[in-house]
């Protein structure tokens, strides 16, 4: 059988005094100098394998071949330093495969993957972009992983500038890798620190519904940090009221939540007055609230004066309805 052509053992028969690392380095060099002009008369021919090779069909060329054991990520690592931006694009696409292993991400934690991705994040191609932050999706899922993120301020930065990327799909993502960090208490005291509680409320009015949500979601994380003064100053309570308006369930949901952490401290209490929230959630009201409030003595002796207007209300046809009208009058006229 004839060996791999890419290990080129064929050039170490020449001289096996030639360390096999060097050799194997002036082959990559010399396959990917595209500048280099050999003329007819050149008593150097160009550098090119003889071995005959068997090429497979259907084969995934936005990713790289992998090698074994412990040389797999040193190998990609290698890579990601290319000039060739197709060998770069392939690294990343394949790194993002390996890593999903845990092994593997405490392996490409200790060689430092992290901090060559993070001049990644701010690519020109949009691609690398966006696959290098879902690499740093599946980094930040794992505890090493996040650590080693929030060590280098040069990715964090990064991801903070991935916030307003011009390309949703590259924002979308950028906003899942802090949805991972900010569920950690630790990764969130950090990401408030380095002012994400501003970033992440910065531009919440124009955004995209599944964005949206993704950033509230991070927003109501930082949120139970000791950051509610601050967010309140920076005029975030106001923001969120604004985004009451959508239609979209999941983003009204996601508001509701980052507004009740907001409340349960005193100064949210007071800008919940101030902004006359209870007005902008009347119409979210459902018909079981009134029972609830009705299981207050205060309320319900209120709500027994008024017993005539809430007998006479029309339910029409629907069982559902009529059952709640039923529960409410029999909590209202419940005698101890």
């Amino acid at each position: 059988m004839y060996p791999h052509p890419e290990l080129n053992s064929f050039l170490q028969g020449f001289d096996a005094r030639v360390p096999k690392k060097v050799l194997d380095r002036m082959v990559d060099k010399a396959k990917l100098d595209k500048n280099a002009h050999y003329g007819p008369r050149s008593t150097i021919p160009r550098l090119a394998s003889t071995q005959p090779q068997c090429f497979a069909p259907n084969v995934d060329l936005t990713r790289a071949k992998c090698a074994f054991g412990s040389f797999a990520i040193s190998k990609l690592k290698k890579e990601l330093h290319s000039h060739d931006p197709l060998i770069v694009r392939q690294a990343v696409t394949t790194l993002g495969d390996l890593l999903v292993n845990p092994e593997k991400l405490i392996e490409a934690v200790k060689l430092n993957i992290v901090d060559r991705l993070s001049d990644l994040l701010i690519s020109e191609d949009p691609y690398l972009r966006e696959r290098v932050a879902l690499v740093f999706t599946t980094i930040a899922n794992q505890s090493a992983g996040r650590e080693s993120i929030l060590k280098n301020l040069g990715v964090v930065a990064n991801l903070s500038k991935g916030l307003n990327d011009c390309l949703a799909a590259v924002r979308l993502k950028v906003a899942l890798v802090l949805e991972s960090l900010a569920r950690d208490y630790c990764a969130a005291d950090m990401l408030c620190n380095c002012g994400f509680v501003e970033s992440v409320a910065a531009k919440l009015d124009g955004e995209r519904n599944d964005i949206l949500v993704v950033r509230l979601e991070i927003l109501r994380f930082l949120l139970y940090r000791d950051v509610k003064v601050r967010a309140i100053e920076a005029g975030v309570f106001e923001k969120l009221t604004t985004l009451l308006d959508r239609k979209n369930e999941r983003v009204i949901l996601s508001v509701l939540s980052c507004l009740s952490v907001l409340c349960e401290d005193v100064r949210g209490k007071r800008r919940a007055i101030e902004v006359d929230l209870l007005s902008c959630l009347k119409i979210f009201v459902e018909d079981e609230a009134l029972t609830n409030v009705a299981e207050a003595p205060k309320a319900r002796a209120i709500l027994l004066r008024n017993i005539e207007i809430i007998e006479a209300i029309n339910v029409g046809c629907s069982e559902v309805q009529q059952h709640h009208k039923q529960t409410l009058l029999d909590v209202i006229l419940w005698k101890p």
